[in-house]
């Protein structure tokens, strides 16, 4: 409550804290909620003070705070999960198969789960 939070402009965290239906009730008790066109200016405002958190993705936030060192820290809440897919061209099922195929072996061989450790996210790691 009161406190001023940076995120992405066009971000799904924007999205999250604007809709009625999601967490617009946690962002109205913000002192301000503050648009940057990318999070490396957010995360620039947060080390500067004019911003007290960034709103943004899990992956993103581990990769910025390992760049910057000690002093920050991520909430075990969470504002939301989401799941991404794959869209292709209706009727391009060669190119479909090409890639389920490969994301299936990327799965299978430990790729996968390889990167997702790397960037601090196998707990959250679905592949369908």
């Amino acid at each position: 409550e009161g406190k001023n939070v940076g995120v992405q402009a066009a971000s799904a965290a924007l999205d999250v804290l604007s809709s009625e239906e999601q967490q617009k009730a946690l962002a109205d008790t913000f002192g301000s909620l503050q648009q940057f066109s990318d999070y490396n200016t957010a995360f620039t405002e947060l080390m500067a003070g004019s911003l007290d958190a960034v709103a943004i993705d899990i992956g993103v936030a581990k990769y910025q705070i390992e760049s910057r060192g000690d002093g920050y820290v991520i909430l075990e809440e969470t504002l939301n999960s989401e799941q991404y897919g794959i869209g292709f061209k209706l009727g391009n099922e060669e190119l479909r198969d090409i890639v389920n195929a490969d994301l299936k072996e990327l799965y299978e061989n430990g790729t996968v789960m390889e990167l997702a450790e790397k960037y601090g996210i196998a707990d959250q790691i679905c592949l369908e």
